[in-house]
């Protein structure tokens, strides 16, 4: 099984982070961003859907909804803080 196929079948489970999917499958973080990107686009020939849970941020709670890419943010645009929740991804069933 290829590292992108092992992460889809983790997204198929349950909900992840790019740090928890990193671990899961001894890959670096920035390669499973990588990969997630392809599987974001690649979802509309899986029988799946791609559904982000956004970022938030731990301080004043600020959710990062409009936000394009995948990777965690550096830091909270209304309070500057650092302490950011990554967003979680997930392949939900279409049926």
């Amino acid at each position: 099984m290829t590292k992108r196929q092992e992460i889809i079948h983790f997204l198929t489970q349950a909900d992840f982070s790019a740090r928890e999917l990193s671990k899961a499958t001894s890959t670096r973080e920035k390669d499973v961003y990588d990969h997630l990107h392809h599987i974001e686009k690649s979802a509309k020939n899986l029988p799946y859907k791609f559904k982000i849970t956004s970022a938030q941020c731990l301080s004043c709670d600020f959710v990062f909804k409009k936000r394009d890419r995948l990777t965690r943010p550096s830091k909270c645009p209304k309070c500057k803080n650092q302490q950011i929740e990554p967003a979680r991804f997930q392949l939900i069933g279409n049926g």
